[in-house]
């Protein structure tokens, strides 16, 4: 059967909690999104595509968005003073999708710091947040969420196609796999329970169970010099504590790549 998105199933699973809008393609679901915002319009919620034209990661990557095979949506979030902090956005909305992950496939989703979400090597999920001032002093985060519910092979372009897996295997049709729409509204549903109490960073214990990169050698780039450590911890506000041989480091953005010393 058909897995067809519907904004009324959204907003059900959700509690009529939320205002959302489906559409058949967009360029991008952030796009979409930020236009509103820089308009005065703030009244949407959740913004979903079948398809993106332009989906893109962090770092400026495409996100390669096929139609009918993932799941392609935008949040609006008013940070307050308490959660105003991107870092900790993001890591609440990782936490969102590995909890629903773990909920309605069964698989041991894991968190590669900061915003993928890897099945065993495969990553099936990419999150991106993007901050928008909509007045001199007020900002408005557009939490953009990515993930590969059934595609996979000749959908995912020749640069990600070695790491790139999804939910479900295409071929396969079974009574337990979700919907789209399911998926979308529990997403949505785990990070307001999370947002609502985001100040006490009750959510992190699960960023630190769930990490992929505690414990392991890891490479990042620092003033264009690739520095080589050890990941020891991550912190209240999701930043990663890398041991080096020039002392311990606190890194809050960036990107790392894991890699044996």
């Amino acid at each position: 059967m058909q897995d067809i998105l519907d904004k009324n199933i959204i907003e059900e699973k959700t509690g009529n909690s939320i205002t959302c809008e489906v559409y058949d393609e967009l360029d991008s679901t952030n796009n979409r999104m930020k236009q509103y915002i820089y308009s005065g319009k703030r009244d949407v919620d959740l913004i979903v595509a079948d398809s993106q034209t332009m989906g893109r990661g962090r770092m400026g990557r495409s996100f390669d968005s096929p139609s009918g095979h993932g799941i392609y949506m935008s949040m609006l979030i008013k940070p307050d003073a308490k959660s105003d902090n991107a870092l900790l956005i993001t890591s609440a909305a990782a936490v969102a999708v590995v909890r629903t992950v773990r909920k309605v496939t069964g698989l041991d989703a894991m968190i590669k710091w900061v915003n993928d979400i890897y099945i065993g090597k495969r990553k099936v999920c990419g999150i991106l947040a993007e901050a928008v001032s909509y007045s001199e002093q007020e900002v408005d985060v557009v939490l953009g969420i990515g993930i590969n519910v059934t595609s996979s092979g000749d959908m995912f372009s020749e640069s990600v196609r070695d790491v790139a897996g999804s939910l479900y295997d295409p071929g396969t049709c079974s009574a337990d796999k979700a919907s789209r729409n399911e998926i979308i509204a529990a997403v949505v549903n785990e990070f307001n329970s999370i947002y609502g109490n985001i100040g006490e960073r009750e959510f992190i214990d699960d960023y630190r169970k769930y990490s992929l990169v505690i414990g392991k050698d890891v490479r990042f780039l620092k003033d264009n010099d690739w520095v080589f450590g050890k990941v020891v911890d991550i912190d209240d506000d999701g930043g990663l504590i890398v041991d080096t041989s020039d002392g311990r480091i606190l890194l809050n953005t960036g990107e790392i790549s894991l890699r044996l010393r």
